[in-house]
């Protein structure tokens, strides 16, 4: 396993998801496309969830 970079606060997932698609800005397909697959996951694992909680499931 390779550990991820943390940071020094807990970082919601919301704000992990926002900052990430804010990078496809200009790429409204790819933009589209993650929108609906992270959409899925914010559902599922709720806003709020500091994203070092989340783990695969396998």
């Amino acid at each position: 396993m390779i550990p991820l970079p943390t940071a020094r606060r807990p970082v919601a997932l919301v704000v992990a998801v926002d900052a990430f698609l804010d990078r496809f800005r200009d790429d409204p397909g790819t933009r589209a496309t993650y929108t609906e697959t992270l959409r899925r996951l914010r559902e599922i694992a709720s806003d709020q969830l500091p994203v070092a909680a989340l783990t695969p499931e396998i």
